[in-house]
């Protein structure tokens, strides 16, 4: 990864890959008939240089979720110090990343679980979705992933 990576950028490995990966957030309104017909609906957020012998472990945690910040305030007291023990990552620690036909759950928070299954019974319902694992992103690297080429 570009900052904070794992090995050295320039350093040796067998069969090396370097990709880029855009992370891609939706539209933080609802779009009109006409802003959909002209705009793509994710909007890129930033772009990552990943190596080949990058971890899966280390992109999710390069990748923020703004939800995982939010904390529920009491009434009356929205002016004090948000107690950091209740905000969602905290509360809701499981999290995955899906990269073509897997679900790569990160279960390295305490009390982590695999949020995915109901996505995965969703999709195997519909005839559109093919089917689709579930994996520990632990030690998957970005050369070990089944990835879809395209320009």
């Amino acid at each position: 990864l570009r900052r904070g990576h794992s090995s050295p950028i320039f350093a040796q490995c067998a069969k090396d890959i370097v990709i880029t990966c855009t992370v891609v957030v939706p539209h933080n309104k609802i779009l009109t008939q006409e802003e959909t017909r002209n705009t793509r609906l994710l909007t890129p957020e930033r772009k990552l240089m990943l190596r080949g012998d990058s971890t899966l472990m280390s992109l999710r945690q390069k990748i923020l979720c703004i939800c995982d910040s939010v904390a529920a305030l009491e009434d009356g007291h929205e002016l004090e110090p948000i107690d950091q023990t209740k905000t969602h990552m905290i509360l809701y620690p499981s999290s995955f990343i899906f990269i073509h036909d897997t679900f790569y759950v990160d279960y390295s928070m305490p009390h982590s679980q695999d949020i995915s299954e109901p996505i995965r019974e969703f999709m195997a319902r519909k005839k559109c979705f093919d089917p689709v694992t579930s994996k520990d992103i632990a030690g998957v690297k970005i050369i070990d992933l089944k990835l879809r080429y395209f320009l």
